[in-house]
């Protein structure tokens, strides 16, 4: 779980995979306070949770959001947003056209499905010929930009981009969390290229794993 580590504008934020998360207290008097500040909020005001996804919805729009009351009971917030982010994934999956093919293997996939592995934007890849041959070569930092943006607009993006991405962080070594902070000034690297642990993987409804009992 990611976190900011501060409330930015009176709202405690992080995320988990494709969703972004936030907790506040409405009817605050500064912005900037700490939502359980007694000098700025009334904490007898239940705060509330809201669950969105994709994690940056600029460009693709707000696929999912969830508001619930803080006093949810943990299980029943994991059970809930498991339910709604399930389903906005199918809805969003049965909306795709497979308007383009990998230039290797001719399967087809929506456009924006298919990465460049090189400099060359004309090479446009499926997360399963990524790694073929030498492709890849020496832009390992272009491929994990694009990965992780996919990530973060796309909550219907191929599950197979996720084996892509451990594959790439344990294949990259330790030094490449440095390199991606130096490459890019205007995106963080989001924590899987230093902890392959946290890759997000999509699982099919009949794979996962029973709700959590109380």
């Amino acid at each position: 779980m990611e976190h900011d580590g501060f409330p930015e504008g009176g709202t405690w934020s992080g995320g988990l995979g494709p969703v972004w998360s936030m907790l506040s207290r409405p009817g605050g008097r500064d912005s900037e306070a700490d939502p359980d500040d007694p000098d700025h909020y009334d904490l007898t005001t239940v705060p509330e949770l809201t669950f969105i996804t994709p994690r940056i919805p600029i460009n693709s729009g707000e696929a999912m959001v969830l508001a619930l009351p803080g006093t949810t009971p943990p299980a029943d917030i994991v059970s809930k947003v498991r339910e709604e982010l399930a389903c906005t994934r199918a809805a969003k999956v049965r909306e795709l056209v497979n308007d383009a093919e990998c230039s290797l293997c001719g399967d087809r996939y929506p456009a924006a499905h298919l990465l460049p592995a090189t400099e060359s934007d004309r090479l446009l890849l499926c997360p399963f010929c990524v790694f073929d041959g030498d492709i890849l070569g020496g832009h390992p930092l272009r491929l994990a930009y694009l990965i992780d943006e996919l990530t973060d607009e796309d909550v219907a993006a191929p599950a197979g981009w996720a084996a892509v991405t451990a594959l790439l962080a344990c294949a990259a070594g330790p030094g490449f969390r440095e390199r991606l902070e130096d490459g890019d000034a205007l995106r963080v690297p989001l924590p899987h290229w230093f902890d392959p642990g946290q890759v997000w993987v999509w699982l099919p409804p009949a794979d996962l794993p029973p709700p959590c009992v109380t």
